[in-house]
């Protein structure tokens, strides 16, 4: 199977399967591009990596680096990092290639007329249509991924160590997969290939390593350390996710199956394409299978659980709803059977749609007033020192971070030196309700801010005060 679709002379003419994946998805690049009209009201994150590209683009003059975030995306971000819409549209464009290339893993694995259904529900996933137009990891990441696991299955290993690599370095809980297609090589090869199938996926894993070497320039100087600065943002994540605001995220066991089964009453078919792996036993799928309950059992033991983690596994929990269907449609035989598949596809897209539609609109967006009257008011200030309680400002200064370790850095560092500007809210610093330090701790905080400095904007916006202080 190759990538590219037109070297077949015959394409248009037998593989009508992959014409209508292609036309669907141009229909889904026209719908998401409407999404582009009027002001884009980004978010944390997104203001993160754009703030973290500007930062290694001009040397640390400008923008953040926030020490627990892999750095690799922020520098893919760098040619585009002139425009928020070209931004978004490159993300919107890997999108596309990344459904593609899943499609092309069920064509080879689901062996269906019904093939496209695995790229069609991936597609109306919300956050996986959400973050199509947005700038987040999750699209990049799961692009190397989806070459990754492509590659794997037509055992091109060296290839398929190399983007599980980047996608590991992308967004770091994808390094689960890593050790799992090492031991999947042993299920696919003979016996007397392993070590030459083995040497060639830990070829291309190692091939990704010098990528390391990016973050020693740029963590060496505060940690003084060349093995600590090199795994720096692994660390500092870990950490962070261990002893930060876990408790904030804290969820039932049941949080992500939930959110699976109240998507669509579809996925019981996961179940049953499960089932079928004992009468079918195709090793290919077996492997998906294996894929997806490793990563889901690693989401539901990780102390944080955030809807987006979904990502690392949904690819696979949407290709077994897909499987379970498609077997069972196979498995049946009456009278009808095709009108009755019809009414069931209806069925099934009339609920994913309704349901992601209503999930999608359940996110809130900033107004635009908030962005143009507080977090741009410093847009055009340069050689500032600014040091933040959140990151969504604009700015051409660089920008110290205060949120790390429960606000205590931005009171360490208040006291250390004086700045220029102040964004500041409680609201970004959230304490359990029993904790009394805690709270007191943001008294302390807030009363030095405020005898210190002057009050420059007060913003209000969901009944928490958005505050922006000036040097006296």
């Amino acid at each position: 199977m190759k990538l590219g679709i037109f070297q077949d002379k015959r394409f248009l003419k037998k593989d009508y399967v992959s014409l209508i994946v292609i036309f669907f998805l141009v229909i889904y690049f026209i719908i998401q591009l409407f999404g582009f009209k009027g002001f884009y009201s980004y978010g944390w994150d997104e203001s993160v990596y754009m703030h973290m590209s500007d930062y290694i683009q001009s040397g640390g003059e400008i923008g953040l680096m926030e020490t627990g975030r892999p750095v690799i995306f922020p520098i893919i971000l760098i040619p585009f990092s002139q425009s928020i819409f070209l931004l978004r549209l490159f993300i919107l464009v890997l999108s596309i290639v990344t459904l593609w290339i899943f499609y092309l893993i069920g064509k080879k694995s689901l062996d269906s007329k019904l093939d496209w259904l695995f790229p069609a529900l991936l597609a109306v996933f919300p956050f996986f249509f959400i973050t199509s137009n947005s700038i987040l990891s999750e699209i990049p990441t799961l692009f190397f991924h989806a070459l990754c696991i492509y590659f794997f299955l037509n055992r091109k290993y060296t290839l398929s160590g190399i983007f599980g690599s980047v996608a590991f370095l992308t967004r770091f809980q994808f390094g689960i997969y890593l050790p799992i297609l090492f031991v999947a090589i042993f299920f696919f090869e003979k016996k007397n290939n392993w070590f030459k199938h083995l040497s060639r996926y830990l070829l291309g894993v190692f091939v990704a390593i010098p990528l390391l070497f990016i973050n020693v320039f740029l963590f060496y100087k505060e940690t003084s350390n060349f093995f600590l600065a090199m795994f720096y943002p692994f660390i500092s994540q870990l950490t962070e996710s261990l002893v930060g605001y876990a408790w904030f995220y804290k969820e039932s066991v049941l949080f992500y199956p939930q959110h699976i089964f109240t998507w669509t009453f579809f996925s019981v078919f996961v179940l049953v394409g499960f089932a079928f792996l004992f009468y079918n036993k195709s090793k290919k799928n077996i492997f998906l299978a294996f894929l997806l309950i490793v990563s889901f059992i690693y989401l539901i033991a990780y102390p944080q659980k955030v809807v987006r983690f979904l990502m690392l596994c949904v690819p696979w929990i949407v290709y077994f709803i897909a499987y379970g269907l498609i077997q069972t449609f196979k498995n049946i035989e009456f009278d009808k059977k095709q009108l009755f598949i019809g009414l069931v596809l209806i069925i099934l897209f009339a609920n994913v749609l309704t349901t992601s539609y209503n999930r999608i609109n359940e996110f809130h967006y900033a107004p635009k007033e908030f962005y143009n009257e507080y977090l741009f008011a410093l847009e055009n200030k340069t050689e500032a020192k600014i040091i933040v309680a959140f990151p969504m400002i604009k700015t051409k200064s660089k920008i110290d971070i205060g949120y790390y370790k429960k606000g205590l850095s931005m009171y360490e560092k208040l006291n250390k030196e004086g700045y220029d500007y102040i964004f500041y809210s409680d609201h970004w610093f959230p304490c359990q309700e029993e904790d009394e330090k805690c709270h007191n701790f943001n008294k302390i905080l807030g009363n030095y801010i405020h005898n210190n400095y002057d009050l420059y904007i007060n913003y209000s916006l969901y009944g928490s005060d958005f505050l922006l202080y000036s040097k006296v």
